[in-house]
This record gives C-alpha cells, structure tokens and sequence, in this order.
C-alpha cells in the first residue's frame, strides 16, 4: 500500500479567533489613544485618523507604531503593555479579516 501525504507549503486559514469591527473595536481603539492628535482638524504629521478608509490607509504603520511603543507619544493617554498587547492583537485580526 503507498500513502500520499499532501501538505500546503502556505496555509490560508485564518489565524485570528476573533473578529474585530471598526465600528466597535478599531474606532475605540483610535479614539482612545489617536484621535486627539491624527484627526481632520489636528492631523499630527499629516496622518488623519478620524475615519474607517484612513485608518485602513495606515493600519500596517499604526500596528508598527503601536508595537515599538512609539506611539502614543509620552504624555499622553497610552495603554498598559497587557492593553497594548491586546491592541496589536485586535489590528492585526481586523487588517487580516476586513482590510485585506
């Protein structure tokens, strides 16, 4: 008897157990901890994030950001490194659920 093993070298499941929306995690998150410096009106670096279509322009510059602890600058509101965990967690979800 000869057996056949096939292997995908890339699997293409999803790895996230949840399902983030930008209705209720992803625009707390922003406004939360980003708003008050990347909005319309106040748009630090020219980087306005006050809607779902321009986070999702810099969602992969907002989760590098967020992981090198760089942003939020000091001084202003930032999350625990238990919240900043579970923040790259739920962007990273959200990028690979909605955004791509």
């Amino acid at each position: 008897m000869i057996l056949v093993f096939i292997s995908c070298s890339k699997d293409k499941t999803n790895s996230c157990i949840i399902n983030p929306s930008y209705d209720v995690e992803v625009s707390s998150i922003m406004n939360a901890y980003c708003i008050a410096c990347h909005q319309t009106n106040n748009a630090s670096g020219g980087v306005n994030l006050d809607d779902k279509n321009l986070v999702e322009q810099h969602i992969n510059q907002i989760i590098l950001e967020i992981e090198s602890q760089s942003m939020p600058p000091y001084g202003m509101p930032a999350p625990t490194d238990l919240e900043r965990d579970s923040i790259i967690v739920i962007l990273n979800c959200w990028l690979e659920n909605v955004v791509r």
